[in-house]
């Protein structure tokens, strides 16, 4: 199955159901399916199609995993950025991996500042909070735009995602091996 289809299933079986708990917040599946049809709405308004790549910079968050669904349910895989890298790996994960979109919660920007003129393939650098009540967005580089107003732009109705095939990467990891060199590992929605 498909991984994207996890979250619709459940909205539509289980819509008032608690999804995700992350400290006082928490989601329904409902309100989680919703938040992940934003996201793939905005991925496709900001040029993003099946089979590109999106990076994603945070520990895990509500956002982190409704990025992960958003992106699913239009065939683009996400590239997770583990936040102990340095602003030099942050690069070159972004431009190995050709994503064309990064997300990045608001705790990591400062890794992500000295780089942010190098990724010149990214479509939009999106930030969310992940530190506290709201995110300081007049504290943000002018390249980077906040993740909550954008995705308040569209309206979260229900996403076919009926054509994506379990064989299309979900993630494109880096991990690394015997020589400490981080090698690209893609895994795909099969289960």
């Amino acid at each position: 199955m498909h991984w994207s289809r996890v979250i619709s299933r459940n909205a539509f079986y289980y819509p008032r159901e608690v999804a995700i708990v992350r400290g006082k917040r928490t989601l329904t599946f409902e309100e989680l399916d919703r938040r992940a049809n934003r996201i793939t709405c905005l991925l496709a308004d900001i040029g993003i199609a099946r089979g590109d790549r999106v990076a994603l910079l945070s520990h895990n968050t509500i956002e982190f995993v409704e990025l992960l669904f958003g992106a699913w349910k239009m065939g683009v895989s996400v590239v997770p950025i583990n936040f102990r890298s340095s602003p030099q790996e942050i690069q070159h994960y972004v431009g190995f991996s050709g994503s064309k979109a990064l997300f990045v919660g608001e705790s990591y920007i400062p890794a992500v500042v000295p780089v942010i003129d190098s990724l010149k393939n990214l479509k939009k650098i999106l930030c969310f909070n992940d530190v506290g009540d709201s995110l300081s967005s007049s504290l943000l580089p002018a390249q980077v735009e906040d993740y909550e107003t954008f995705i308040g732009r569209y309206d979260g109705n229900r996403i076919d995602v009926s054509n994506l095939d379990e064989e299309e990467e979900a993630l494109l990891i880096f991990t690394s091996g015997s020589t400490g060199a981080p090698k690209a590992v893609s895994t795909t929605h099969r289960m």
